[in-house]
């Protein structure tokens, strides 16, 4: 009989056991799955961006309604990103509404209006790498995975 209850105690721990750890997995895979959507979501904003660069590179000018839409498909990433990257999307706005009201007018364009054309091209120009470099540290495999590669 005292064998028994020993015996019993024994499965029961090795049962206690078993459970704790299928619960260490569950939890280990939502984490992981919670990492990946962060992930996807800041892919997200990241290619939205890209996109509105590639977009002004491409026309050599800010495309109808490509500020809205900058704004739109941007809208999560206070939630998802620091301060850096919110501020670099208001900046990256409010260039490209400047950008959008000059005169292109050849009749009624002044020198003034043609060297701030060029320079808000240049600067939109550089874009792609700065929000490569922006946007790394979110992106990278370590922060999503949980691993360290080195």
């Amino acid at each position: 009989m005292e064998a028994a209850l020993v015996l019993a105690s024994l499965f029961s721990a090795i049962a206690s056991f078993a459970a704790a750890l299928a619960a260490w997995k569950a939890y280990q895979v939502t984490k992981g799955q919670l990492r990946y959507d962060l992930y996807d979501r800041r892919m997200a904003v990241y290619n939205a961006i890209m996109s509105f660069v590639a977009d002004c590179v491409r026309d050599g000018r800010v495309p109808e309604g490509a500020e809205s839409r900058l704004l739109h498909s941007t809208r999560e990433a206070r939630f998802l990103f620091g301060e850096d990257v919110q501020n670099y999307i208001t900046e990256m706005y409010d260039v490209a509404r400047k950008w959008r009201k000059l005169d292109r007018t050849s009749s009624t364009r002044t020198q003034d209006g043609l060297e701030e054309d060029i320079k808000i091209g240049n600067w939109i120009l550089k874009q792609a790498s700065v929000v490569d470099d922006l946007f790394s540290p979110y992106l990278k495999f370590e922060e999503i995975s949980g691993v360290n590669r080195e």
